[in-house]
């Protein structure tokens, strides 16, 4: 007998791709506004981060995946799994700086954000 977890079905039906519990119990049209309110968001989000990182909309769909990643397990060590590291390079200088600016957009979408300043001397 093995001590994995099992998932058993007797019988299932396929959902449509839209389906989500949350808004389940929502009438047709609201879910359909729902829908429409979280993609401006997610746009209006993705426009900030991009306009940080230099108009780059790559890097700034990294940062967004970068921000909400989390760590799914630590093993012995300190090793942490899950959590997606992201590691940008090559803007160019300015006053404000990528990093300053990058802090100030998530500090918008995210409860705390903080930038830690690297140099390096040799």
């Amino acid at each position: 007998a093995s001590v994995a977890p099992r998932l058993h079905a007797v019988c299932y039906r396929k959902l449509p791709p839209q389906w989500n519990p949350a808004v389940e119990s929502l009438h047709l049209a609201h879910q359909d506004q729902a829908l429409a309110s979280s993609a401006a968001a997610r746009d209006a989000v993705m426009r900030r981060l991009a306009s940080s990182l230099g108009g780059d909309v790559t890097a700034a769909e990294y940062a967004l995946l970068a921000s909400m990643s989390s760590i799914s397990s630590r093993l012995p060590g300190g090793v942490l799994v899950g959590k997606m590291t992201l590691g940008l390079c090559g803007f160019p200088r300015s006053d404000k700086g990528v990093g300053e600016g990058l802090k100030e957009a998530l500090s918008g979408i995210l409860p705390m954000a903080s930038c830690v300043a690297l140099t390096v001397k040799g």
